[in-house]
């Protein structure tokens, strides 16, 4: 993972992310190392919204389904 994501520090996709117009979720579990580059990344693209899910990790769907479904039902009612 480390050699594939190496170059990624070179690259500033700031610019990109503010030209998203679809409907976006961010979701992230609590116990995610990278929760606060997903606050950044909601923070770039127009109408965001970023959802925390608690006791969850890299896999929220699978660590909390339930919660993880009902975030996304919420998100595109």
């Amino acid at each position: 993972l480390q050699y594939l994501t190496k170059d990624f520090g070179q690259y500033d996709m700031h610019e990109g992310l503010k030209n998203i117009k679809a409907p976006t979720l961010i979701l992230f579990g609590d116990h995610e190392s990278t929760i606060e580059a997903g606050k950044k990344i909601s923070e770039y693209i127009p109408d965001a919204k970023f959802v925390l899910l608690k006791n969850a990790g890299h896999f929220p769907f699978i660590e909390q389904p339930d919660a993880y479904f009902e975030a996304i039902n919420d998100f595109l009612d």
